[in-house]
C-alpha cells in the first residue's frame, strides 16, 4: 500500500474522488433486481382453534438481511450478486407463514392484531441455496408459548427444501419460495393437529 500525501488542493480533490468512489458503489448496489415473495392470493381455510400470534423470526446476522444467500462448493456463504429481497428475509418471512398458516386453517395474527392464546416464535437456522445440491433450503425452529404466562407448549424443527439448478435471481427467487412453503406445510400441520 502506498502512502498518499494531498495538500489543500488535493483534499478537495482527494474528496471528489471519494465522493465519486461512493456513487458509483450505490449506484452498483441499486442495480440488483429486487424480489418478493409470489403474490398469490391464498384461499383463507376453514380457521378453527384459538388464535396464535405470529413473531417476527430470529435469524443470525447473514440472514437478516435483505441479500440472496448461497453456500459454495466448500461450504462458505455468500450473497448473490445480482438479487435482494424487498425487506429483510425475517419480515418476508413473517407475512409469508401468517398467509400460509391462514391458508391452511391456523388462527394465525400479527402480534396485536387481536387477542391471540398463543405466541409462535421462530428462528430461521438456514435461509440459502446450496449451490453444490442445486437446492434451497429453509430451516425454520419452532416454539409455542402461552401468551398469558409464556410457558412453552412445544418446540420443533421444520425443513423445506426445493431445486436451485441456477442461482439468477428469479430462479433463485422461486426455489426460495418452494422451499419455505414446504417448511410452512410441514408447520401448519402441526400446529393443526395441536402440537
Amino acid at each position: 500500500m502506498y502512502a498518499i500525501r494531498l495538500g489543500k488542493w488535493g483534499c478537495r480533490h482527494g474528496a471528489a474522488a471519494l465522493i465519486c468512489a461512493a456513487l458509483a458503489l450505490a449506484a452498483c448496489s441499486s442495480s440488483r433486481e429486487t424480489f418478493d415473495f409470489s403474490p398469490d392470493v391464498l384461499a383463507r381455510g376453514n380457521i378453527h382453534g384459538a388464535a396464535i400470534a405470529v413473531q417476527e423470526p430470529g435469524a443470525s446476522a447473514i440472514i437478516d438481511t435483505n441479500r440472496f444467500v448461497i453456500r459454495g462448493d466448500g461450504g462458505d456463504l455468500a450473497f448473490l450478486a445480482d438479487a435482494q429481497w424487498s425487506d429483510t428475509v425475517p419480515k418476508l418471512v413473517q407475512g409469508r407463514l401468517i398467509d400460509l398458516l391462514m391458508a391452511r386453517g391456523v388462527n394465525a395474527v400479527r402480534p396485536g392484531e387481536g387477542a391471540a392464546a398463543f405466541r409462535l416464535s421462530t428462528e430461521l437456522r438456514r435461509f440459502e441455496i446450496d449451490s453444490g445440491r442445486e437446492t434451497a433450503i429453509v430451516e425454520i425452529v419452532a416454539r409455542v408459548t402461552s401468551e398469558k404466562d409464556g410457558a412453552r407448549v412445544s418446540e420443533r424443527v421444520f425443513l423445506g427444501e426445493a431445486p436451485a439448478p441456477h442461482t439468477l435471481g428469479p430462479e433463485a427467487a422461486r426455489a426460495y419460495e418452494a422451499a419455505l412453503d414446504a417448511a410452512a406445510n410441514r408447520l401448519a400441520s402441526w400446529l393443526r393437529r395441536g402440537r
